[in-house]
């Protein structure tokens, strides 16, 4: 087993500042910045693996990591398109965010709980820095370090305590959802084929979509300024910044390989990036309404075969997003004991 790290491509190419990768199902690595029509020979690695996750990139731009689902393990992949085995031994990575402190977390689909590989290697028995979730998807951080989390099994979107405490109820009764971001000050969200503005939290039943026309279920900012989003099991992606109904719109990006539509962008320059002092608190200064906890059971796992979601990094967004109180499951502290065989895992 080979393990990657920035410091083992030192003296190699950086992603470019705004890079915005494209990964199939079938493992192949697209560079999509600025959109258009892409061809087999646009193909920037090929890691021949499943891909169902997200797709983040290394503070110094060095590597992009992007997870493998079914394998355990999260690859890592420099411009040249070499790659190599960044983490191993994990059970069902699937959402993959590199925090404004420069922490590398991965959401566990399988385990219900977040992971830091900021280390890389392997983390079979690693000790988990939030537990209590059912099937975390996607990640999207806000600049003042507060880490979002979709949960694709309870319908809902968690605050996550990077500090090791319980995760917290944010969003809920969003059917299925997958792909979150963060654009222009405002948290969207993609669930039930539409775009959902849930910057202000609470029950989503009803809410006024922001964008329709698709199948959205993937999400992610761009490095222009734009907030673009797949379909399930599309090979096309959207333009959804403006909003409003898309169904007659000519697509952002074409001739894709049919997928999940794994997306992310490159950071800004890491000297341009100031370290929050914590990345895992929230300002406190305001006691919005108590959220209901949503359902517990998890879909049967023998009858869900949706896949895939895609976030990118978070656009700015204003500090004092709202502190919910209530807390579900336990922070960290469990070791649990990973495996990278799918058998007996639920599909995400």
């Amino acid at each position: 087993m080979i393990w990657m790290c920035a410091a083992a491509v030192a003296g190699g190419g950086l992603w470019p500042e705004g890079t915005t990768l494209y990964v199939g199902a079938d493992g192949k690595v697209f560079d999509v910045t600025g959109g258009g029509s892409f061809m087999p020979r646009d193909i920037v690695a090929d890691l021949e693996r499943y891909v169902a996750g997200q797709v983040a990139f290394t503070a110094d731009r060095q590597l992009a990591l992007v997870t493998s689902i079914n394998t355990g393990e999260v690859m890592g992949v420099t411009p040249e398109g070499t790659f190599a085995v960044f983490a191993t031994g994990l059970a069902q990575p699937s959402g993959i965010w590199r925090t404004v402190s420069g922490r590398i977390i991965v959401a566990e689909f399988d385990d219900g709980s977040l992971i830091d590989i900021t280390a890389g290697g392997s983390f079979e028995d690693a000790v988990p820095v939030n537990t209590g979730l059912f099937a975390p998807r996607c990640l999207a951080e806000s600049p003042d370090g507060t880490l979002f989390v979709s949960d694709q099994y309870s319908d809902a979107v968690y605050i996550a305590d990077l500090g090791g405490g319980p995760v917290t109820l944010f969003a809920a009764d969003m059917p299925s959802v997958r792909g979150i971001a963060w654009h222009n000050g405002a948290l969207y969200a993609a669930f039930n084929s539409q775009i959902v503005d849930i910057t202000a939290g609470g029950i989503q039943t009803g809410a006024i979509a922001f964008a329709t026309g698709a199948e959205f279920f993937s999400l992610a900012a761009t490095g222009d300024g734009r907030l673009v989003s797949g379909e399930l099991f599309g090979a096309e992606l959207y333009d959804v910044t403006a909003g409003g109904n898309l169904s007659s719109d000519d697509p952002w990006a074409t001739s894709l390989p049919i997928g999940e539509t794994n997306l992310g962008t490159a950071p800004p320059d890491p000297n341009d990036v100031v370290p929050t002092p914590e990345d895992s608190h929230v300002d406190t200064g305001t006691a919005p309404p108590v959220l209901p906890v949503p359902p517990a059971a998890p879909v049967d796992p023998g009858t869900d075969s949706r896949g895939g979601c895609a976030c990118g990094p978070a656009s700015m967004a204003p500090s004092g997003l709202p502190w919910l109180v209530v807390l579900v499951g336990l922070g960290g502290g469990k070791v649990r004991s990973r495996r990278a065989s799918s058998s007996g895992r639920r599909t995400p």
